[in-house]
């Protein structure tokens, strides 16, 4: 089941809730045939805590402003089924190398598929508009440095399978030409270098990077070098517009419009927030009168923290930060080099604090799933003793 909801998470959404929904299943039995309680289990009950804060301080936050109460029930109904997907996944001792080779594959099967299509003979990477490719850009990011994450210590099957998958996701991320990807590309590039892969003999290393650099820089030449180089200094000429007060109808523009005013609506009701979904009908009182129809008629206002601030208040906020941070400073106090479920989680967190910036990462149930399942398959192993050892003395 976590080798089907990796491989179609970013292919096949309900493939993926169905797998993840027997996951849960699987879980539930697990615990009541074994009669585990985790609320006591020390690798299941930081996932607990954890999920259900989130869950339950947003189920009062929508109580106390009257809005989509029972709505929000079924919204974040992940966030409750993570502990007994964590119990799935942890008990029933998957192996990691299936967790890896779904997401390769999916990402091989992206990368013909967009290479194939009609749409990019025809028109180019910048008007392919296959949803998985745009809106799911920064997910492919994350799945894409996942797939190298063992490196060092793959066969030399899974390294070539690897890199191939890799090289496919940097074709796809450019290729979206959605500018927060790029971000998250530059980032986590830096991350694995210099943190999780700085143990890769330099010989390696030096191989790995120049492969990708070369795929990179060739595809830049050869392909979309002058629309990438437009949508950069597009980025910079519409903060600058916005800026002096000029054109601020324009994608940056409007963005930067709805952070503003989202900032002064937050101030109006700063504890509990104006209520799901009113986040763009609050701000668009405070933004400039050319954009204040424009701004209403959005479901939410382009950044997770933003939104969840005027939606939900301080206490939103705070169920926010402890889904997210939370994991990392575990992650940060357990710390491993060699510890495939740390590298697991330090890609994961960061992934999932950037792609907050820039977009309602937990607005669309795709993420919210994937998230859960990342946390449910990292947080219960930094308990395991034979695990925080090290994993790597064991073939994957």
């Amino acid at each position: 089941m976590l080798f089907l909801f990796v491989l179609f998470v970013n292919i096949n959404n309900t493939v993926a809730d169905i797998a993840l929904f027997s996951l849960s299943i699987a879980g539930v039995y697990i615990l009541k045939k074994n009669n585990i309680n985790p609320f006591k289990d020390n690798n299941l009950r930081t996932v607990l805590l954890i999920t259900t804060c989130y869950y339950f301080i947003n189920l009062v936050v929508f109580f106390v402003n009257g809005t989509y109460f029972a709505k929000y029930l079924q919204t974040d109904i992940y966030f409750l089924l993570a502990v007994f997907i964590a119990a799935g996944i942890f008990y029933a001792r998957i192996n990691m190398n299936l967790f890896f080779t779904g997401i390769r594959l999916a990402l091989l099967f992206l990368g013909v598929c967009q290479y194939f299509s009609l749409e990019f003979w025809q028109e180019g990477y910048s008007n392919f508009t296959n949803i998985y490719l745009s809106i799911f850009a920064p997910v492919t990011v994350l799945m894409m440095f996942l797939s190298i994450i063992s490196y060092d210590k793959d066969n030399l099957i899974n390294k070539l399978l690897g890199l191939t998958a890799f090289i496919s996701g940097v074709t796809l991320t450019v290729g979206s030409l959605v500018r927060l990807s790029w971000v998250i590309f530059i980032i986590l590039t830096i991350v694995v270098t210099f943190i999780i892969l700085r143990k890769v003999v330099i010989g390696k290393l030096s191989f790995l990077t120049s492969f990708v650099l070369l795929g990179v820089v060739i595809y830049f030449i050869d392909v979309d070098n002058e629309k990438f180089g437009i949508r950069i200094t597009d980025a910079f000429n519409q903060i600058s517009s916005w800026n002096d007060g000029g054109d601020l109808d324009t994608p940056v523009g409007v963005r930067l419009e709805m952070y503003s005013a989202g900032l002064e609506a937050f101030k109006e009701k700063p504890f509990f927030g104006h209520g799901y979904l009113n986040g763009p009908k609050a701000a668009s009182k405070y933004a400039d009168p050319r954009l204040r129809d424009r701004i209403n008629n959005f479901v939410q206002l382009h950044s997770e923290y933003i939104t969840t601030m005027v939606e939900k208040g301080l206490f939103g906020l705070l169920s926010l930060s402890i889904l997210l941070l939370s994991p990392f400073l575990i992650i940060c106090r357990n710390y491993s080099e060699d510890n495939i479920y740390i590298r697991t989680g330090v890609i994961s967190s960061i992934s999932f604090v950037l792609f907050g910036l820039l977009n309602v990462s937990f607005g669309d149930t795709t993420v919210k799933a994937f998230y859960v399942i990342l946390i449910c398959l990292f947080l219960p192993n930094l308990y395991e003793k034979k695990v925080q050892q090290s994993y790597f003395k064991k073939k994957l």
